[in-house]
């Protein structure tokens, strides 16, 4: 029996009993590029329209081939499809092979649009950094490793966000993975330096501290890459950035002074990085200079929380300076008759 007539059982189930229930039926995997093996499986899954729907998902074994016919919402579609998964491929690359409806073909083809959308860079370029960052914190994971096996474990949950973060700097999906995935990343226009040498070393090396060090040397050249290139995106106006930036920011102040002032050293740094964090993300929007401006995280101190209490302040203050001088307005009130007018205004 070829493993696609099991797709053809499939269907013809639900065409007999589930039609109301079931709305596309999409093929994944080797299959689509007619790249299989005896062992091959069937990759399929199922978008339910009723909770009855979700009962016709199932697993089994046939022949020895494991086969997952699996139920994914409309809901996790559409998260795929905006790129807050790192599966996008199942609906850029799926063949839908069932359909109830021309609605549900047609709000399928919706979603595949959406995740192959690549006009909004910069929302991509954030979610790249994202991706990148996750990878950081899965390699001090790795950088501990005392193993090999270890190294290599933690190196490999590094890659997945390392190779995800590619594909979203460049506007592209990862379409196959595993064996192909390394000819992919080199496919696209953007690639790290030395990322073939490093991205082999971490599979034949068998020196724990070369797999640890080029996991690193990894993420930081791929960082490097996007630095290089954070100039390509279109800039947005400081101005209209930075309307309404300072508003929630004023809130990270007070938490610094009320960590000052019960003493919690914890928040107070957590608060400061949360700043610089922000304020990095404006500057680089829009492509400014940032002014010099107090180190918070140097007048850090656990013992004299004082120090990077005033440090704040003349932080604060020369923000608010520089704002103004690049025409930047806060909305404030002064009380809630203030706030009544305004919303009486709107």
């Amino acid at each position: 029996m070829q493993v696609t007539e099991a797709a053809t059982l499939l269907i013809k189930k639900i065409e007999q009993d589930y039609r109301d229930d079931i709305a596309v039926v999409v093929m994944m995997g080797s299959h689509l590029y007619q790249d299989t093996h005896p062992k091959s499986d069937l990759d399929l899954y199922f978008i339910p329209k009723t909770e009855r729907g979700y009962q016709l998902g199932f697993v089994f074994i046939m022949q020895g081939i494991g086969f997952d016919f699996w139920p994914i919402s409309w809901e996790r579609i559409e998260r795929i499809a905006k790129r807050e998964e790192r599966i996008t491929a199942i609906i850029t690359e799926g063949k839908v092979l069932y359909h109830g409806t021309a609605a549900d073909l047609e709000r399928f083809n919706h979603y595949r649009l959406m995740a192959l959308d690549k006009r909004d860079q910069k929302r991509l370029q954030h979610l790249a950094y994202k991706q990148l960052q996750s990878a950081q914190a899965v390699w001090f994971d790795c950088a501990n490793a005392s193993t090999t096996t270890e190294a290599r474990r933690h190196a490999i949950s590094a890659l997945f966000h390392v190779v995800e973060s590619l594909a979203l700097f460049n506007g592209t999906t990862i379409k196959r993975g595993r064996g192909k995935l390394k000819t992919e990343i080199l496919a696209m226009p953007f690639v790290p330096d030395g990322f073939e040498r490093l991205y082999d070393a971490i599979f034949v090396s068998d020196q724990t501290g070369i797999i640890k060090q080029s996991m690193h040397d990894l993420i930081r050249s791929t960082r490097s890459l996007y630095e290089r290139h954070h100039d390509r995106l279109p800039k947005e106006d400081f101005k209209s950035l930075a309307t309404g930036f300072y508003e929630e920011l004023i809130n990270h102040y007070h938490k610094i002074e009320r960590a000052v002032t019960i003493n919690d050293a914890h928040t107070a740094l957590y608060v400061a990085r949360e700043i610089e964090n922000e304020l990095a993300w404006l500057f680089a929007d829009s492509g400014t200079t940032p002014p010099e401006l107090p180190d918070l995280i140097e007048a850090y101190d656990a013992d004299h929380l004082d120090v990077i209490g005033q440090a704040a302040k003349q932080h604060q203050e020369m923000l608010v300076a520089y704002f103004t001088s690049r025409g930047v307005t806060f909305r404030m009130f002064e009380n809630e008759e203030e706030l009544e007018a305004y919303l009486v205004s709107l």
